[in-house]
């Protein structure tokens, strides 16, 4: 039981990470469907794309965070999100820059944190009310 105890947060970031992968196609499905329609400039896409990722890194860190290390937890949710999810949409476009990619994952892991112990303080007042 104590081997299960050891595993549970990794399995837990592993979940967290596939839902808000997940999350952000879906995102990025719907706003495509938007975009055709509309037809936005590229400034427009670029920010929507971060806004996405950002907000795949709070679901990541929402599902990951327990009620307690949420500084840690979410900076390592947001690192592990950001990696994924860098790789993923360089797969889709075909285009990797590392100058996006290491600063996708400084923005993750500060926003990881940040949603760490916004997260980790929301569950711990749920639980003493």
């Amino acid at each position: 039981m104590q081997t299960l105890n050891k595993l549970s947060y990794p399995v837990k970031l592993l979940k967290a990470n596939l839902y808000a992968l997940i999350f952000a196609f879906l995102l990025l499905l719907l706003f495509s469907v938007v975009i055709y329609y509309t037809g936005a400039s590229d400034a427009l896409l670029r920010a929507v794309n971060v806004a996405i990722r950002l907000l795949a890194v709070g679901f990541c860190v929402l599902k990951s965070v327990e009620t307690s290390g949420g500084i840690v937890k979410g900076a390592i949710a947001g690192f592990t999100c950001s990696v994924i999810l860098q790789l993923a949409f360089s797969l889709i476009t075909g285009t990797f820059k590392w100058k996006n990619f290491l600063i996708g994952i400084v923005f993750s892991v500060i926003f990881g944190i940040i949603f760490g112990i916004i997260f980790t303080n929301l569950k711990n007042k749920g639980e003493s009310s």
